[in-house]
């Protein structure tokens, strides 16, 4: 539906939509944790399933481009090895996650998950980026179809 309206966005493009909705998922969080600290009470459950709606959609948009980005454009023989990169930024990733866990009790909610936004956000632009210093480099090489 949307290539036959717009011009399909390029595969950094696609990335770039799946972290912007991953972004949104600790806004959420930490819209709920100020109107906890706001009113005192605990928040619905509604706000929890919100946050992974929007992380599980975002993330589902975002690993099999990137995974698809890394396979397509390594040189020729290293395939492998620039996927196994992919997965290893995954590990790194984690141990991120497990610092930045350690600062939940030391932050206010509403800091400690807009600091979550702020890092992804950094991402992004980090990927436009690499679109700008690379983006012609990473492109799909396009062939022509066929002459029936």
């Amino acid at each position: 539906w949307y290539a036959r309206h717009w011009r399909e966005p390029d595969e950094i493009g696609k990335m770039l939509v799946g972290l912007s909705i991953c972004i949104l998922a600790p806004v959420v969080l930490a819209l709920a944790s100020a109107t906890v600290a706001r009113t005192g009470q605990p928040v619905s459950l509604v706000w929890a399933l919100a946050f992974h709606l929007l992380n599980d959609l975002g993330f589902a948009n975002l690993l099999p481009v990137g995974l698809a980005l890394y396979s397509r454009a390594a040189p020729k023989g290293v395939e492998a090895t620039m996927v196994a990169v992919y997965t290893l930024q995954f590990a790194v990733a984690n141990f991120l996650t497990g610092y930045l866990a350690g600062l939940l009790t030391a932050m206010p909610g509403f800091n400690f998950w807009m600091l979550h936004a702020g890092i992804m956000l950094l991402a992004g632009i980090l990927l436009l980026l690499v679109r700008k210093v690379a983006g012609r480099t990473l492109a799909p090489e396009y062939q022509s179809p066929p002459a029936s």
